[in-house]
């Protein structure tokens, strides 16, 4: 994916624990979630290219389950 490589970097969410952040490139936007807590983060979802120790919530939202991440893709 070029955007992880070559895509501007936008932070969205950012604290000891938890981090999010965009990769935007030519017309696609990755987002990617980490979750370094004990406890669930419940994020947005969106086509899922990657991820580890998730748990459905809704169809669209997710789980992101402790010391979890994902990567989740959407054209623009």
């Amino acid at each position: 994916q070029d955007a992880l490589r070559l895509g501007d970097i936008d932070f969205f969410h950012a604290d000891e624990q938890k981090l999010g952040f965009s990769r935007t490139f030519g017309n696609v936007r990755l987002r990617i979630y980490v979750n370094r807590s004990d406890e669930p983060w419940d994020i947005p979802s969106g086509p899922l290219l990657y991820g580890h120790n998730l748990h459905n919530v809704a169809p669209d939202w997710l789980s992101l389950g402790a010391m979890g991440f994902c990567i989740t893709k959407e054209l623009i």
